[in-house]
């Protein structure tokens, strides 16, 4: 139809700007740019799974503490990110300098 888009937009995008709405599939792969994206979804994912699952009482709290640590101490870089160096999610997050902040408090979550 002759329209030009001046940028590389994805057909994402385009279902977004449509009223469409996306899932964490959407995300790049850990390999491409922006895929760290798709990395910390894929945690996020197995994370509420865990709160899912103390919610309805399958374990306590205290496991699901546990679990979350077990979590950060997974191996993360390899896995996850194809970088050549085996390191946590709790290393990545320090090496990185990445910090989840509350935005309109600053209070780290």
């Amino acid at each position: 139809d002759g329209f030009i888009v001046p940028l590389p937009l994805s057909r994402h995008f385009f279902h977004l700007v449509c009223g469409g709405s996306l899932t964490a599939a959407a995300l790049p792969p850990p390999t491409a740019t922006g895929g760290m994206a798709s990395a910390y979804a894929a945690v996020a994912h197995k994370l509420a799974a865990i709160d899912a699952e103390c919610a309805a009482g399958v374990f306590s709290f205290a496991e699901r503490e546990r679990r979350y640590e077990l979590e950060a101490d997974q191996e993360f870089a390899l896995a996850r990110l194809g970088m050549n160096s085996p390191l946590s999610l709790r290393e990545v997050l320090v090496a990185s300098g990445a910090s989840f902040v509350c935005p309109l408090t600053d209070v780290p979550l």
